[in-house]
């Protein structure tokens, strides 16, 4: 999918058919396809310092996992465990949506529980199963943090757009 101009979001990195990585504001937007990889982690990792580098205020990521992606691998896990770690102070919050139900959504929640237990909490963190919740959750937050408003229409257009390219 092409960055939308009119809604200022704009295309970091992608691998069709499994990732994309996007910007808009100062939130970084991570599209998970199918599982995380260690090499997928290295390279949303790379366009992470980009988003620091040009928001030094903060960033907020809200990770959008399609359903059945899934799990990440084990060099996956180990290399978001270093990447929350790493730009913990940074962080304004961090959502993450898994779509889907029963037992691989389930599992996804558990694997992400896992990674976040061993990083010490300096940020607020939610998993959803609808990205409605997150408009609500993270506009409040992120402007404590960041003090950058998120207009929650705009927020709203911005996740529906990039659930649809899953």
């Amino acid at each position: 999918m092409a960055p939308n101009e009119s809604l200022g979001l704009d295309l970091l990195d992608a691998e069709p058919g499994r990732f994309a990585f996007y910007s808009w504001r100062n939130i970084m937007l991570a599209c998970w396809s199918t599982r995380a990889t260690g090499a997928a982690v290295d390279r949303i990792t790379r366009a992470r310092e980009s988003m620091n580098e040009q928001h030094p205020e903060g960033v907020s990521v809200v990770y959008l996992i399609a359903s059945n992606a899934g799990l990440p691998t084990p060099e996956a896990r180990a290399g978001v465990k270093k990447l929350m770690t790493r730009y913990r102070d940074q962080r304004a919050c961090l959502a993450i949506v898994v779509q889907g139900a029963g037992f691989w959504a389930g599992a996804m929640r558990a694997a992400i529980t896992g990674v976040r237990m061993l990083v010490p909490e300096q940020f607020p963190m939610r998993v959803f199963g609808d990205a409605g919740e997150v408009v609500e959750w993270l506009p409040p937050l992120h402007e404590k943090a960041t003090g950058i408003r998120i207009p929650r229409g705009e927020f709203s257009s911005v996740l529906r757009l990039l659930l649809a390219t899953l």
